[in-house]
């Protein structure tokens, strides 16, 4: 009886062990026309009619988007790293009753689209193309994943700009 009721307490503490998740730190945090700076990269950010070049973004897979002062929209640059390196992008939604993103690269035949979008309350909705616009409603954090069409296309690796609106 002994032995049974020890190996009961053994199992119950295994299942019941949470374990720890780990989060990546290493993120960007981007407004508009701002440089951010981390131990890796740094990057900058501009309005749409600005070029952004800079391709120091080439070894992060998440983005913050901190949207500035009195703007509704930004573009941040993110770098694609081939099939199942998608990328994660943070928006934080105060206000506004659309979200739209769109996705433009150099490369015209790049196979990069919005894969994936959850919103705070955890629920998912996509896969979506290059461009998409989406009701809001409620406020706080929308995740985009950024990935490939694996249903169309070669791997493709490279680097595209995410313009994001909240209005």
């Amino acid at each position: 009886m002994k032995p049974l009721l020890i190996a009961l307490l053994v199992l119950s503490s295994a299942c019941n062990n949470t374990g720890e998740t780990k989060v990546n730190t290493d993120s960007i945090t981007i407004t508009k026309n701002d440089s951010v700076h981390n131990e890796k990269d740094t990057i900058s950010a501009s309005t749409p009619k600005e070029s952004v070049t800079n391709d120091s973004v080439t070894n992060d897979s998440n983005i913050v988007v901190k949207f500035p002062k009195d703007s509704t929209w930004t573009t941040v640059v993110g770098k694609m790293k081939g099939v199942n390196h998608p990328v994660s992008v943070y928006i934080d939604v105060k206000q506004g009753k659309h979200l739209t993103a769109a996705i433009s690269a150099e490369d015209s035949t790049a196979n990069v689209r919005i894969n994936q979008m959850i919103t705070p309350d955890g629920k998912a909705d996509g896969p979506f193309g290059k461009d998409f616009t989406f009701t809001i409603h409620q406020q706080g954090t929308y995740k985009l994943l950024i990935g490939e069409n694996l249903m169309q296309g070669d791997e493709w690796k490279g680097n595209f700009k995410l313009t994001i609106r909240v209005k």
